[in-house]
């Protein structure tokens, strides 16, 4: 098996800390307190929502999809006591009284509740390794492009390899202004003349208006350990894969706007793959000749590749070909070109701005991604001399059956790559069995045909590095990950005994991680015989939920709610459920987008 930590670093691990690193990003330590706030805001968020549903009864008719839903910041009107039933202004009495009783048996402390766990789940040597990481200032850890696994680097390789790729001219130039002011000064009177025209309401236009004070975009870099060694740029530091962090900036709630409207363009083309189902029911069973070639291909930095020029005016040409009454076109290609144009960003203290290509980060860039190679979709379908069969994309990856020769085949990537200036296609072949996505396409022959199958595909550096028995999360969220995990297997494969083998090479690393192998075997049996997908109804939505930070305290909290909850005659058509927020995991205490 992988192993879970890559240390590319001249720091030597201890051993607590390498113990501390294998447990996982996603691990969470034990939280002993909570703020006292957070107890009152999840309270009276659940009895602002029995008065919502007291003064509305239930909204079969809210479609949270539809364009009047989106964009917008949560309502925080709430009914006055007066405008809700006795019965329900009672109940929530109830429960304010109880909580009162809870918490008073509890230790309050300078705007703290002690939850009262009694047990944490790390021990003092790994507590002082997890403040030693957090505060040694001479490495970086980054989970690794592909395969959960955790990647510790010396901070001057992160920021050469940083460096060698933000100083390529065609990509990257330094500036010493930021574009905030252009970006503001674009947006705004954008969404004003939206507004004005009513296509967005004041509350679109108040959440979608870019401020000055919104957060910066920052650069990072994510190792792609997978590569072989002998391709690194530097012998302790492999290629990193850019991505510039868009959260909480003054473009990122107009990138959403134009992915609802580019969305329905991007998904057109013949050749769309939603996800893997999708493929699935697309290509298994399908029946082939047997000596036909399967083939995979990747485009190699899509991305970044993908020139703004370029791919302006295509999505201007799929506007015009597809009108839509109301739909913004003008503002659209405004509002994109102002965002790819002006998309500037921090590293180390030092301003970039991006010249060619689209940055991984940005809301629109897979469907954008999607529009830029429809044309090559098309060529590729129907331009060769040979038709490929069955061929599909997802983003950057490639599947298809190829009817000719080898020969042949090596002409269509040349032809390939033809087509779209930087825009490199890497083709891999099999006679039997191609990786694609996360499944293993297979030919599966009998006397009469020979069909596509398929079976999970597990990639060289996947750690299986699933959540750890003993992090601070709620119990069920270990059951649920590992319920999933089967019925995804289950799903993939077309035969028990490749689902067999799949489950085996999980229930190895999850027998490391604290779960137990009975257990494991159990719910195996169950999903392979009992599973059926659920069909969403209506009634789905009848739910009152609690949503509360995870603890033993939460818990109980949560528990006489319910109670009190399904007691009052009024709500017994709605279920009640528990959302427990998590607490700062391992990834958010030991990494950051931007270096300090």
């Amino acid at each position: 098996m992988v192993d879970s930590v890559n240390n590319l670093s001249s720091h030597t691990l201890t051993h607590a800390e390498k113990q501390l690193l294998s447990l996982g990003l996603s691990f969470i330590p034990t939280n002993n307190k909570l703020p006292l706030t957070s107890i009152e805001t999840a309270m009276d968020r659940l009895t602002r929502g029995l008065k919502l549903k007291d003064f509305f009864g239930p909204r079969g008719d809210y479609d949270p999809d539809a364009f009047k839903h989106k964009f917008m910041k949560p309502s925080e009107w709430t009914p006055k006591n007066r405008d809700i039933s006795e019965s329900t202004y009672a109940l929530i009495q109830r429960i304010e009284t109880r909580t009162t009783q809870i918490l008073k048996k509890y230790k309050n402390l300078n705007g703290y509740v002690y939850t009262g766990e009694t047990n944490t789940n790390l021990p003092s040597t790994m507590r002082q390794a997890l403040r030693a990481l957090k505060t040694n200032k001479n490495i970086v850890i980054k989970p690794a492009d592909k395969g959960a696994m955790t990647c510790i680097m010396d901070k001057t390789a992160y920021i050469n390899e940083a460096h060698r790729q933000l100083h390529q001219p065609m990509y990257y130039t330094p500036i010493t202004l930021p574009r905030k002011q252009i970006l503001c000064d674009t947006i705004n009177p954008c969404l004003t003349a939206l507004h004005t025209r009513r296509l967005i309401t004041y509350r679109q236009w108040t959440y979608l208006t870019a401020r000055m004070k919104d957060k910066d975009r920052k650069f990072y870099l994510l190792p792609k350990v997978h590569k072989p060694n002998t391709k690194w740029p530097q012998a302790n530091m492999p290629e990193g894969r850019p991505i510039v962090s868009d959260c909480g900036t003054e473009s990122k709630r107009a990138s959403e706007l134009i992915d609802h409207f580019i969305k329905p363009l991007a998904i057109k083309h013949p050749s769309y793959l939603k996800d893997t189902y999708d493929f699935l029911e697309k290509i298994r069973n399908k029946v082939i000749h047997k000596d036909h070639i399967l083939v995979t291909g990747d485009v190699t930095a899509l991305y970044t590749n993908m020139c703004i020029t370029r791919t302006l005016n295509i999505l201007r040409r799929e506007l015009a070909l597809n009108p839509q009454r109301n739909r913004p076109d003008e503002e659209i290609m405004t509002l994109l070109t102002t965002i790819m144009t002006n998309n500037d960003f921090t590293f180390n203290d030092e301003l970039y701005l991006q010249v060619f290509g689209t940055a991984m980060g940005k809301t629109f860039a897979p469907n954008l991604a999607n529009l830029y190679l429809m044309d090559l979709d098309k060529e590729a379908m129907d331009g060769f001399r040979i038709k490929p069969y069955l061929f599909f994309r997802f983003l950057d990856d490639i599947f298809f059956v190829w009817p000719g020769t080898r020969e042949d085949l090596d002409e269509y990537q040349d032809f390939l790559n033809a087509q779209i200036p930087n825009i490199k296609i890497t083709l891999n072949i099999s006679d039997t069995q191609v990786d694609f996505l996360d499944t293993t396409i297979f030919k599966h022959t009998t006397w009469r045909d020979t069909t596509l199958q398929s079976k999970v595909f597990f990639k060289a550096t996947d750690t299986h590095q699933l959540l750890h028995t003993t992090s601070f999360h709620p119990p069920h969220t270990a059951r649920g990950i590992v319920k999933s995990q089967i019925i995804r297997y289950k799903r993939l494969c077309s035969y028990r005994e490749d689902f067999d083998e799949a489950c085996t090479t999980l229930f190895h690393a999850l027998s490391k991680r604290g779960y137990n192998r009975r257990d494991l075997r159990k719910t195996k049996h169950d999903i392979w015989h009992n599973y059926n997908r659920k069909v969403r109804t209506d009634n789905d939505r009848l739910i009152i939920p609690i949503v509360i930070p995870y603890s033993t305290l939460s818990t109980r909290l949560v528990r006489e709610w319910k109670k009190l909850i399904q007691e009052a005659p009024q709500f017994q058509m709605y279920r009640t459920i528990a959302a427990y927020c998590k607490h700062k995991n391992l990834k958010q205490l030991l990494t950051r987008a931007a270096l300090d």
